[in-house]
């Protein structure tokens, strides 16, 4: 009986490996997220980025980009436990140097990401980004999708991203990143 419950439980331990790559492939985690003024430390001319650079206010100097960077990356690990999101769109995340370092710099570089980024008008330089692991997502074809003025008034905005890609299991996924403007001045009567 005993090298019986002993073979039994090897069987067990056995699959669990297995089982729990099954259970993965069957996970699909979307996750969006404002991180909340992701810049780098170098200044666009065209942007006004002012704010974040080493000698403003916020001292937005190269420590501090790397931990956000780390903690950006962090939170997005451990979002979802053992099933790592398969998609993660962004808001506010300045440039491609960004997304690059998130992808590359950081602890998310284990997990293969890869990422398509907006260019959008905004004076501030906010972008939207999506982050998309290959071996759970196929990038079909992505584009901007611009979002006119409603009036001379109105300044320029965040682009949509629109993103097209296949599943695994060979369905088409269409995602729209989208980061709206705020209302500045409030609701007018």
């Amino acid at each position: 009986k005993t090298s019986h419950f002993c073979i039994t439980v090897l069987f067990i331990l056995f699959l669990s490996p297995v089982a729990i790559l099954a259970q993965e492939d069957s996970v699909f985690r979307v996750v969006c997220w404002n991180v909340e003024n992701l810049f780098d430390t170098r200044h666009d001319s065209l942007k006004q980025d002012e704010d974040f650079l080493p000698a403003s206010l916020r001292r937005w100097h190269d420590e501090r980009y790397k931990e956000k960077l780390a903690n950006v990356a962090h939170v997005i690990a451990t979002t979802a436990e053992w099933h790592i999101p398969a998609l993660v769109g962004l808001c506010e995340v300045e440039n491609e140097k960004v997304m690059s370092d998130l992808t590359q710099h950081s602890p998310l570089k284990e997990y293969g990401y890869r990422y398509v980024i907006t260019d959008s008008p905004d004076i501030r330089g906010m972008d939207v980004a999506l982050l998309y692991r290959c071996d759970r997502f196929k990038l079909l074809d992505y584009q901007p999708l611009r979002i006119r003025s409603i009036d001379e008034t109105s300044r320029p905005t965040r682009d949509i991203l629109h993103v097209t890609g296949l599943l695994i299991n060979g369905d088409t996924l269409d995602v729209f990143v989208c980061h709206f403007p705020s209302r500045l001045e409030g609701v007018k009567k």
